[in-house]
């Protein structure tokens, strides 16, 4: 290829980098002549810079910017197949707002939901589990006046306290598994005591119901006339119902040994206490023998009770 320049022709190239292409006349497709430039031998010859892009292509146009106006327009030479997509905009792939994160960000973003989502769990089951404690321990005194129970005839003994000796009964009458009918018991076995034994009182410092609840008689602090010779040193707690030949159910028993913690807490029954059942001291059936078959098999029971009897 040679070139030579032609003087005489003006040149209309401007410094703007300007693309032009030449080619060559029909009659001689290798002798080409542009803005007084002569091209011999050749064909496809540009002048200028030749650019080529690929992908989006943002042209500005700075007179107007210059001007204060902003105009974006997009090279219609791109691949129209190809998506343009602003830099602002996130593709559309996952969740745009995680993708707008950086990376470090984003792991700690997912490990602070992790937690927060571990304590809510641990939340609600700590929840759900105090929940399910009470109402599988529902211990509760009721008093004597909830079950409409008459005050003493004449005033009691008080009784010494700690004492040494819990002593278990039977009641021998029917079960009851709620506290209307517990309470109905109750009633029926206080007149009994006062009109038909001429007790002062109900003869138990506390019962116990098939419906898990404890039920006051004499209390804590009174004397009870439930076994003679030990009155004065011992807790007489009776079951509610006749328990020969099955035990009491199991809200029934739990009843019982929350009463005796409770009152080994608030210091009524000795840390050391011994557990008997009534049939021990004297000629009776109580607490019979399924209760009895139960009570043994407690941490405190003793099987032979040292008592002096007064």
């Amino acid at each position: 290829m040679s070139l030579s320049t032609i003087p005489d022709q003006p040149s209309n190239l401007e410094n703007k980098s300007d693309l032009v292409e030449a080619s060559g006349s029909d009659e001689n497709p290798y002798d080409l002549q542009i803005n007084g430039v002569q091209i011999d031998n050749s064909r496809d010859v540009y002048f200028g810079d030749k650019n080529e892009f690929h992908g989006p292509l943002n042209i500005e146009d700075l007179k107007q910017r210059d001007s204060g106006e902003s105009d974006t327009k997009t090279n219609s030479n791109c691949d129209k197949n190809e998506e343009v997509i602003s830099n602002n905009i996130a593709p559309n792939k996952g969740y745009i707002w995680l993708q707008n994160v950086p990376k470090y960000n984003s792991s700690l973003l997912g490990i602070s939901l992790g937690m927060i989502i571990l304590f809510i769990i641990l939340l609600v089951t700590l929840l759900c589990l105090k929940q399910g404690t009470r109402n599988e321990s529902k211990f509760r005194i009721v008093t004597k006046k909830e079950w409409q129970g008459n005050p003493p005839t004449n005033k009691t003994t008080p009784l010494v306290t700690p004492v040494p000796y819990v002593i278990i009964h039977h009641t021998a009458t029917e079960n009851c598994s709620t506290l209307a009918e517990c309470a109905s018991h109750l009633r029926a076995i206080q007149a009994f005591h006062v009109n038909s034994r001429a007790w002062y009182d109900i003869g138990y410092n506390f019962m116990v119901g098939g419906d898990g609840l404890v039920y006051e008689g004499r209390g804590w602090t009174e004397e009870g006339a439930h076994t003679l010779g030990v009155n004065f040193k011992s807790i007489g707690i009776a079951f509610i119902g006749t328990f020969i030949q099955i035990a009491p159910p199991v809200q029934q028993l739990q009843a019982c040994k929350d009463l005796i913690k409770l009152g080994i807490e608030l210091n009524y029954i000795k840390k050391d206490y011994h557990l008997f059942g009534a049939k021990q001291f004297y000629g009776t059936e109580s607490p019979g023998t399924a209760l009895m078959t139960e009570i043994k098999t407690w941490d405190r029971w003793a099987k032979i009770p040292n008592v002096t009897y007064t």
